[in-house]
């Protein structure tokens, strides 16, 4: 099995789903021209649904109240809420990045599922979901290295530790302006359905097609 979740998971966090979008023959030279037309549009449409909400209001939307159940174990934030409240209330817009990095960031702020993104060709399957021991250690996307919390949870390959949802992607297989095949992993905590996860995938390989219009090959597997 090329995806796996270890033993522990459903022990720990018995209901927690982890969902991948691998996909294929992305051409990093394509126009960005259609999906920023399709940020503009998603920007619009967030700040109109969430229009008048505070922080308070915010916090109580079904996946902020998941996802901050399992934030505050760890005595931090769910970091979407900070984003979110930086287009709505602040009128900011998601930051320059490249296309699959944004695409990643379009995706959370549509259907608000904590996300990352890796260039496949340098992630080294199989890929396991594991619990943190609080000893793991992996060197993030701002170069440092970063010791897990316990429990926390995290995905490796056969290299090291590509993620966790506290701390966020490693920087050895970051996706980059030259991405041309890229890995999107979703976390699903207890209380996230497995419908929301799987539309969230296709919404994502539908912005990759708005950004790379070309012939894509595309898988989406659930776990478990």
């Amino acid at each position: 099995m090329m995806f796996q979740h270890s033993k522990d998971i459903e022990r720990i966090y018995p209901g927690f789903i982890t969902g991948f979008l691998a996909i294929h023959g992305v051409d990093p030279r394509s126009s960005s021209k259609t999906l920023e037309d399709y940020q503009l549009h998603l920007e619009a449409e967030v700040r109109k649904r969430y229009s008048g909400m505070d922080r308070t209001q915010l916090k109580e939307l079904p996946q902020f109240s998941i996802y901050g159940n399992y934030y505050r174990k760890f005595r931090k934030t769910y970091h979407l809420l900070l984003q979110l409240e930086s287009i709505t209330l602040k009128g900011r817009s998601i930051p320059p990045a490249p296309p699959m990095v944004r695409i990643m960031f379009l995706g959370e702020m549509k259907n608000l599922l904590l996300t990352a993104v890796h260039d496949l060709d340098k992630v080294e399957l199989p890929l396991s979901v594991e619990v943190a021991k609080g000893e793991e250690k992996y060197t993030g996307l701002n170069g440092k290295e970063q010791e897990l919390k316990k429990e926390d949870l995290f995905m490796r390959d056969r290299k090291g530790i590509l993620s966790s949802i506290i701390y966020g992607p490693d920087r050895r297989t970051s996706a980059t302006e030259d991405t041309r095949n890229a890995l999107f992993p979703v976390y699903g905590p207890p209380g996230i359905d497995r419908t929301l996860v799987e539309s969230h995938l296709r919404d994502l390989e539908e912005m990759t097609r708005l950004f790379s219009p070309g012939p894509l090959r595309s898988e989406i597997i659930i776990l478990p």
